[in-house]
């Protein structure tokens, strides 16, 4: 019996989950958040809004979120959540990394972007950071282990 349908995902063939058979089951919200990404996304801009900004944020790899946004698979219950959050205000999972560190975080960053560490906190809070800004923390951020590399 050669049903297609059965198959499995990897290329060795000892995979138990069909070709196809998505993990997560649709809903309207999913469709919503989903499409609102992929605006959020147009157009990309290397370290700032891309696939791997999300995977960084959601806490899944890249290869997920673009499964997602090619409709082959479905975010679960709580990256729907992480992903309304994310559309909503792209900055907010970086700004709250940076405040999770404290005073010598804020310290840390604004030696890296060039600011009084006043500046930066106030920068920080009201997410008014630019592109170039944003990238300079998350590289900080992966040279120090908190993000992933």
């Amino acid at each position: 019996m050669s049903d297609d349908r059965l198959k499995s995902q990897r290329p060795d063939g000892l995979g138990h989950w069909p070709r196809g058979k998505r993990r997560n089951d649709p809903g309207p919200r999913r469709e919503q958040v989903l499409r609102r990404l992929a605006a959020a996304l147009d157009p990309l801009v290397r370290g700032v809004r891309s696939y791997v900004v999300v995977a960084e944020d959601l806490g899944v790899s890249d290869k997920t979120v673009a499964r997602w946004l090619a409709g082959d698979d479905w975010p679960d219950a709580d990256a729907v959540e992480r992903l309304e959050a994310w559309c909503a205000d792209p900055t907010s999972f970086l700004r709250a990394r940076i405040k999770q560190l404290g005073r010598g975080g804020i310290a840390a960053a604004a030696e890296q972007l060039g600011l009084s560490p006043t500046a930066t906190r106030d920068l920080v809070r009201a997410g008014d950071l630019d592109p170039t800004q944003i990238r300079a923390l998350r590289r900080w951020l992966r040279s120090g282990g908190i993000l992933p590399p």
